[in-house]
């Protein structure tokens, strides 16, 4: 799949690079000058993290711009594409996204030079039209799978011209039949009757609303979009060994994106074979963030709802993609494989099974397989109420196989399974324990785990190895970071947890949970870990425990990173957590939210707008399935307030010592 990476869209390629740019013009001042300048010092790191914040928000949104013409989507086609090549031309960032995420070759080698004309003009215009010319220009050149001209001009749609094409792409070309007289029309219908492939993106299904014989080239005329391009929408994989379907690594999906609702009886799996649909099992689908709430009764759980799919038409191939709302789409580097693969069927180079979706196996059409997280939880230390591994683990488990907008599959076992072939392809193992008791006598099948892809997350106790030589060979290449006896501290403090609003673990967590905690810090970190939840600690809350040496003062008043996140260099994750000392902890919705984000992160999955879903955790749950202990404790709730938590701890050691 050539250039596309995991993490963060795909664009930790591009944006290693252009920070690396300013870095190398910058540096050369920075050195030359700093000594006798110090604040040139201050600017040059303010700069850095300046770019970097707006490049990441580039990337998930694109570039902000200025309010086009007011009244421009009604206005006349010049006036409108003045707007759409000019106003809403893609920037050099953008491009650069685009660029960072394109597959570096054809899925199949073509069987001769393709030549695709692709079409743009249209009655109701899409802001990503340019972003789209641009994409699919470096799509066929970075590929070698084929060339293609844009083009607003109806005129080139007459035999003699269309025959230079294997294939004629609708962008966005809302009301193109419209813009047709009846030669132009009866060329289009030749064109693919004979063999020419059709390719239709996003508002190509509103592109022949009046023309029957033109929607019946298509299949699905638009009706409506109760989903908006301001949600995000569960989607499943259809048939998901399908040839055209390799892009989604056999995984369902989810798109924030306008996605559509097409005229009862216009679109019929008895024609096509459908790719993608909606996932009407989530209720995401139902009612999520972003419906459009005078259409939103048409989303009807029982309904069926394409977003891609592919049929012939005479003997033309036909590629229908929903896709194609938002610019940012254009820099998703699936989907731009996902466009690929359909683009080369419709030119006549990718072979694909067509059997219509009503005529297959039901069998074919299953859901796409749930990843495996699995939790690997310690043996019973500790008070009741204290490293409650278990129970910790399975309250974590069953929030995350709760989930609707997220296939995943999680299951808890005590200790390393004694077939450990149980792990063989899981997305991620989480690991909570004293010390590295459950992976100590294990660690060259966790290397070898991980070196496969598998996301591995340390919580708690679990992310101090009893030699610091293991931390070195085992901790630091595949979860990024360790505790270190003699270097790092693990007081019981109140903290207020800052969680990284760039990144996809801070998404749903609204504001900093305040916990009374055992949170290590001065851990011993590779340059490449991300903090991801950050606290300062303070000496008036905070009580020193056993593992207490000069680091701890010196790091009162600075950050000190709790949760961190770690890319491989082959994509793949890990990461810590230091919490996870007091089981009732959990309880806290805020610090609940951002270690199953982490999870799901860690796990290679994106984390949901919203972040994780996770239901209340009552009195009752968070006293089932403790361990079994000569002096069993009750969780009482509601919680009271850490600093109380704090006060108690030291009055039970202020009575201890006295």
């Amino acid at each position: 799949m050539g250039r596309r990476l995991m993490a963060f869209g795909g664009s930790e390629k591009v944006g290693a690079a252009f920070m690396g740019n300013i870095m190398f013009f910058s540096l050369g001042s920075l050195f030359g000058f700093s000594m006798n300048r110090p604040g040139l010092l201050f600017a040059f790191v303010i700069t850095l993290v300046t770019t970097q914040v707006a490049f990441a928000q580039v990337e998930k949104r694109g570039s902000k711009r200025g309010p086009a013409p007011s009244g421009w989507r009604q206005a006349d086609w010049e006036t409108k594409k003045k707007v759409l090549l000019e106003h809403y031309k893609p920037t050099d960032a953008e491009l650069a996204l685009i660029d960072a995420a394109l597959p570096e070759t054809a899925t199949v080698k073509p069987r001769k030079q393709r030549r695709i004309l692709s079409f743009y003009k249209c009655d109701f215009p899409h802001d990503s039209i340019a972003t789209g010319i641009a994409a699919f220009e470096k799509l066929g050149a970075a590929t070698g799978a084929f060339s293609i001209e844009s083009t607003d001009d109806p005129a080139v749609f007459n035999k003699d011209n269309l025959s230079k094409y294997d294939a004629v792409m609708l962008n966005n070309a809302v009301g193109f039949d419209t813009f047709l007289n009846d030669d132009q029309r009866a060329a289009f219908l030749d064109f693919v009757q004979k063999g020419g492939g059709i390719i239709g993106i996003h508002g190509a299904t509103s592109a022949c609303e009046q023309w029957p014989e033109g929607a019946e080239v298509t299949g699905g005329v638009f009706q409506c979009h109760p989903w908006t391009a301001r949600g995000t929408w569960a989607a499943k994989v259809e048939s998901p060994e399908h040839e055209l379907n390799s892009a989604w690594k056999n995984q369902s999906t989810w798109f924030r994106d306008e996605l559509y609702i097409y005229r009862g009886g216009s679109f019929a799996r008895e024609r096509s074979r459908v790719l993608l649909s909606m996932d009407m099992t989530k209720t995401r689908n139902l009612v999520g963030k972003g419906m459009d709430m005078k259409t939103q009764k048409f989303a009807d759980p029982k309904g069926d709802f394409p977003i891609a799919w592919i049929h012939r038409h005479g003997g033309g191939r036909v590629f229908c993609s929903n896709l194609g709302h938002n610019n940012f789409t254009y820099w998703n580097p699936v989907v731009l494989q996902h466009y690929l693969d359909g683009i080369q069927y419709a030119l006549g180079d990718l072979t694909a099974d067509e059997t219509p979706s009503a005529k297959i196996d039901p069998a074919k059409l299953v859901r796409a397989k749930a990843k495996r997280i699995v939790f690997l939880a310690g043996r019973p230390s500790h008070a009741s109420g204290q490293h409650e591994f278990n129970a910790g683990c399975k309250l974590l488990a069953k929030r995350l196989n709760e989930q609707t907008d997220l296939p995943i599959q999680a299951d808890v076992i005590s200790g390393w399974p004694e077939d450990d072939s149980v792990l063989d392809g899981a997305a991620a193992i989480v690991i909570y324990c004293d010390s590295d008791s459950v992976q100590r006598e294990h660690y060259l099948r966790m290397m070898e785990l991980a070196k496969s892809g598998v996301g591995l997350l340390f919580m708690h106790y679990g992310v101090h190895p009893k030699k610091i030589k293991s931390g070195q060979d085992y901790y630091m290449p595949t979860v990024g970071g360790f505790m270190e006896t003699g270097f790092s501290v693990n007081p019981h403090w109140v903290a207020d947890l800052e969680a990284a609003s760039d990144h996809p673990i801070g998404r749903g967590y609204e504001k900093p949970a305040q916990v009374y905690d055992e949170l290590y810090y001065s851990l011993r970190f590779d340059e490449k870990a991300i903090p991801l939840v950050t606290a300062v600690p303070k000496a008036d809350k905070l009580v020193p425990i056993n593992l207490w040496n000069d680091n701890g003062p010196a790091g009162f008043g600075k950050k000190q990173t709790l949760l961190w996140g770690f890319t491989r260099p082959d994509g793949s994750r890990g990461g810590g957590f230091t919490g996870g000392h007091y089981h009732r902890n959990w309880v806290d919705d805020g610090y609940r939210t951002v270690v199953l984000n982490s999870i799901v992160w860690v796990a290679g999955l994106d984390v949901p707008e919203g972040g994780v879903q996770s239901s209340k955790v009552s009195e009752e749950e968070i006293n089932s399935n403790l361990d079994k202990k000569s002096k069993m404790g009750k969780i009482s709730l509601p919680l009271k307030p850490a600093i109380e938590y704090y006060h108690e701890m030291k009055e039970k050691r202020k009575k201890k010592a006295g």
